[in-house]
């Protein structure tokens, strides 16, 4: 083997590599009960759902949002109709709408930054409103019609955003 062969060689098995990486690269999976919201320079560029995915290497980057049912539980305190301090626990499942996940990703950001920004504040308010047309007596009777009222509040308090409200439980009453 010649002496000046081997860099030529070298260069060819480091431009192969680096070719092969690159093509790597820009090929990417996202998994079922996942949308990827594909970030070019920053922007949303478009939303793809589960499965082999292309994207530009070095412009674009991937985010990965679930749309799987996801839970947060909230505690929060009222106030009843005749003036006593409820103390509660909630617990609501949602789930990002599929077709929406682009837009959440705009306003809202991440799934964590949805559950802070915009699900805990509603169950809060959601359950001032309603617990403050029950007495304290009413609250452990009508549990039901409650619940029914605050998840009713929820649905159309965070379907512009997206998300969609698949149960709410209260798990704890203290007064």
């Amino acid at each position: 083997m010649d002496q000046q062969q081997i860099p030529k060689m070298a260069a060819v098995g480091i431009l192969g590599f680096l070719g092969i990486m690159l093509l790597m690269s820009s090929y990417f999976v996202i998994d079922a009960g996942e949308r990827g919201i594909i970030l070019r320079f920053g922007s949303v560029n478009r939303v793809v759902t589960d499965g082999l995915h292309f994207k530009v290497p070095f412009m674009e980057d991937i985010i990965r949002m679930t749309v799987r049912v996801q839970k947060t539980t909230t505690k929060t305190e009222a106030a009843s109709q005749d003036l006593q301090i409820v103390q509660t626990t909630m617990v609501l499942n949602y789930s990002l709408q599929p077709d929406k996940v682009g837009e959440v990703y705009k306003t809202l950001g991440t799934n964590r930054d949805v559950s802070e920004k915009i699900i805990n504040p509603s169950i809060e308010e959601s359950f001032k409103a309603a617990a403050a047309r029950y007495t304290a007596e009413e609250l452990i009777s009508k549990r039901e019609a409650l619940k029914t009222q605050v998840r009713n509040y929820l649905r159309d308090r965070l379907a512009p955003f997206g998300i969609l409200v698949v149960e709410l439980s209260i798990t704890d009453f203290q007064f």
